[in-house]
């Protein structure tokens, strides 16, 4: 029913695709029933009635949580709280809260580490579900959404009831739930820090700018924003900057002017470039050249760029190139690299047509190559670039995952299946310490996580 489809989504913005279609056809049939599988009769109740489509936006929403979920992004909290502590009170938001597994694993977690500021923290949960909320209020849990939770917690935070488990009045004090539409949700005031996981995956690209605008607005310049691993692919970096904190990924609201170069990247240039893996291979090989002083360049090169330091990285690469082997294309493909990240979008393209013009099946040539098409919205180009890369390199998972990526955005949806699904196994029999962690923060499950969440929408 694409009219009931397309109202839901002007509501609410969710797309009605993978596991929420499932969710959608089941709950369609069981509302029809009531309007005497009247398709239209459904339709008009819905759009005259705002608090009855909630409902039934309410009843597809799909509500796994579970106390701690995904343990390092809290501790995120240890290294964020300091900074805050001068602020009288400390307003945090949880964006899609569920069942409230999020917040109150938040109040959880500040009372553990830091009960001197506790009594100063405000949480606010939001969700768009109102059933959900009301078992949320209630604070009672059974034993499968504290799997993740240590004992010690369990017994400290939580009363024993029967096969549930009731979560003491204390966390639930500073914590507040709203039955509300994100995209709605009144700018009277910014938060401090703001968890936004899980939740943008939902979403088509055109809304996924509007919850980055809205999330803006309810920032201030040092507010702390916490995306969901597979999350962070999806952050441009003309809304938010990113910050590398001991425990993750952090992102700040990036207060600097829009211009036409930030408006091409829509994309995050740091969403698993396979160049980083590449960086820590060398840096671990520290492969022999024939001039001593050119490998050590390489590698400083390599050591500036782990540190994100992309204008002394060019600069290694530069003194290469000029000074010691014009040749060296694949010095050339990380100078490019770094010109990318430095949005030098003409420097990038006019290096990346010279390494490819020689000839030289350079494998982080093309990978650079189709990451630039793709700002480019070239994207027959960039799938041949990234076909190149994997037919240069059959076992980067990176290649495959960039492939099914673009066919994706072209809608070929079964190509894109499995260029995922080849990216998922390929990632299966990769070592983590050969090639993780790496300087954007993508971890191996990061990338098989949000692999994962690809192919349940796209299935």
């Amino acid at each position: 029913m694409e009219d009931l489809k397309k109202l839901i989504r002007s509501y609410s913005g969710l797309k009605i695709e993978g596991s929420i279609l499932t969710q959608f056809e089941e709950k369609l049939r069981l509302w029809l029933q009531r309007y005497g599988n009247d398709k239209q009769k459904l339709l008009d109740h819905l759009k005259m009635n705002p608090d009855l489509l909630n409902n039934f936006v309410s009843e597809i929403t799909i509500n796994e949580s579970f106390f701690f979920r995904h343990k390092e992004q809290f501790r995120l909290l240890d290294e964020i709280y300091p900074k805050l502590v001068h602020k009288r009170k400390i307003k945090i938001l949880s964006i899609g809260c569920s069942n409230g597994c999020e917040p109150y694993s938040i109040a959880i977690h500040t009372k553990e580490y830091f009960p001197e500021i506790f009594n100063n923290i405000n949480i606010a949960g939001i969700d768009i579900n109102k059933e959900i909320l009301k078992e949320a209020r209630k604070g009672f849990y059974m034993p499968w959404y504290l799997r993740h939770t240590e004992d010690t917690i369990i017994n400290k935070y939580f009363t024993q009831e029967n096969k549930y488990f009731r979560i003491n009045a204390e966390i639930k004090e500073p914590v507040s739930l709203k039955c509300v539409n994100f995209l709605h949700l009144e700018e009277t005031d910014t938060f401090d820090i703001i968890f936004c996981r899980n939740f943008l995956i939902y979403f088509d690209e055109k809304e996924i700018n509007k919850i980055f605008e809205k999330i803006k607005k309810l920032s201030s310049d040092d507010t702390y924003i916490i995306f969901g691993n597979a999350d962070t692919l999806l952050v441009p970096r003309n809304f938010f900057k990113r910050i590398n904190l001991g425990n993750g990924i952090v992102h700040l609201t990036n207060s600097s002017p829009d211009n036409a170069v930030q408006k091409k990247f829509q994309m995050n240039i740091d969403f698993i470039s396979d160049l980083n893996i590449r960086i820590n291979y060398d840096i671990k090989q520290q492969p022999v050249r024939v001039r001593k002083d050119e490998s050590e360049l390489f590698k400083n090169g390599i050591l500036h760029l782990k540190n994100e330091d992309y204008m002394k990285a060019a600069e290694s690469f530069s003194d290469i190139i000029t000074n010691i082997n014009p040749v060296n294309y694949r010095a050339k493909s990380f100078l490019a690299y770094c010109f990318l990240h430095m949005e030098q979008t003409e420097n990038t393209k006019q290096l990346i047509k010279e390494i490819l013009n020689s000839d030289s099946f350079v494998y982080e040539a093309y990978i650079v190559s189709g990451i630039a098409n793709i700002f480019d919205g070239n994207h027959k180009q960039a799938l041949s670039d990234f076909r190149k890369a994997i037919y240069i390199k059959p076992d980067s998972e990176i290649a495959w995952y960039y492939t099914g990526f673009v066919q994706e955005m072209e809608k070929h949806t079964e190509d894109a299946v499995k260029s995922y699904k080849k990216a998922k196994k390929l990632l299966k029999n990769k070592n983590p310490d050969d090639i993780y962690p790496l300087t954007s923060g993508i971890t191996k499950q990061m990338l098989s996580d949000f692999i994962t969440e690809k192919l349940k929408i796209l299935s």
